[in-house]
């Protein structure tokens, strides 16, 4: 059997309108949260991926520290609010608003 856990972060997250964030992370998962449609990591420290479905403004939680690369691309975001934290190049590629 393959550990998915141990290589998913060398790999793209993929997510067709059938297979929602919430369903794709199991709240007892190790190592990654969702939360509305957002991708973090278990502690919430790093912010992951901003999926197409949600969209609007978003208050990023002050528990992040780092937002990764790609991580709003093709998002439908509109404005973020950002704490003070280390964002990583190409964060907000191409969003869509």
């Amino acid at each position: 059997m393959v550990n998915l856990k141990q290589i998913v972060m060398n790999i793209t997250v993929i997510l067709t309108p059938e297979l929602r964030l919430e369903q794709a992370v199991n709240p007892e998962d190790p190592v990654f949260a969702s939360e509305n449609g957002v991708l973090f990591s278990k502690d919430k420290s790093e912010l992951l991926f901003f999926t197409r479905e949600r969209q609007g403004d978003y208050l990023i939680p002050d528990t992040v520290k780092t937002i990764r690369s790609d991580a709003f691309s093709h998002s439908n975001l509109t404005i973020a609010t950002i704490p003070m934290l280390k964002l990583m190049p190409m964060s907000f590629l191409n969003v869509i608003n």
